[in-house]
């Protein structure tokens, strides 16, 4: 954190500048500021765990209070616990754990349920019965009464358009993206809970999302279905999932 003090006062002072954000982060040090002086002093605030963190300033011969306090809003920024359920998947795996933030356990589909806590959870070719409750990517998922409905496996569909100004698609060329075959789920735009994201030169979903017990993507493709591994949006791609979830 980088906070800037002024000594607005004609003579030489000495505060104390305190950093504090929820009920246990707080940090301090005293400053000396000749008449007139403004001096950066930079902080570690990575134990705070995210929310308002305030700066003040303590003087006693300070003049006009109202301007010796300050606020910032920190994002949560612990480590995203991501689970990957997966036959196997070096690629995905590899991509996952290569994404800032991120700290990822791998679970074959029968190990699923006793995979323990995470706050993010990618299926490959793979869904559970009931929605997780947890938020989920899915890829190349099978047939679930509580995701998007599918219609027929199609080969080498292009996605034609995508909605670019949802968290998840926006920032990504999906023009470029070229696919052995896919997946379409039968989701009217305006008929469904689910929301259609990107959809395909057939009539039909490509990527669609929605809410169950939590957010999902499903994402009527996997992974050596198509060219996405290779193209620089992938990663964007997966973080924009991920923290969308």
């Amino acid at each position: 954190a980088l906070v800037q003090v002024l000594n607005a006062s004609p003579g030489d002072l000495r505060v104390r500048l305190l950093i504090t954000g929820g009920d246990r982060f707080s940090i301090a040090q005293d400053l000396d500021l000749r008449a007139g002086e403004s001096v950066n002093a930079t902080f570690d605030v990575s134990d705070f765990e995210g929310g308002v963190l305030g700066a003040a300033v303590v003087c006693e011969t300070d003049a006009f209070a109202l301007d010796d306090f300050a606020y910032a809003v920190v994002p949560p920024h612990g480590p995203k616990r991501v689970l990957l359920v997966t036959p196997g998947n070096p690629l995905l795996e590899d991509a996952l754990r290569s994404l800032p933030g991120v700290r990822l356990a791998v679970a074959a589909p029968d190990g699923y349920e006793r995979a323990g806590k995470h706050d993010v959870v990618v299926f490959d070719r793979f869904a559970p019965a009931e929605p997780p409750a947890l938020g989920a990517l899915l890829l190349g998922p099978p047939v679930r009464k509580w995701l998007a409905g599918q219609s027929s496996t199609l080969t080498s569909p292009r996605i034609t358009r995508w909605n670019e100004g949802h968290a998840v698609t926006n920032g990504i060329v999906w023009r470029n993206i070229r696919l052995d075959r896919a997946v379409l789920s039968s989701v009217p735009d305006m008929a469904s809970d689910a929301l259609v994201l990107a959809r395909g030169s057939a009539s039909g979903a490509v990527v669609t999302a929605g809410y169950s017990r939590a957010r999902w993507i499903q994402v009527g493709f996997a992974l050596q279905d198509y060219n996405f591994a290779l193209q620089p949006d992938f990663p964007v791609f997966l973080g924009n999932a991920l923290s969308w979830v």
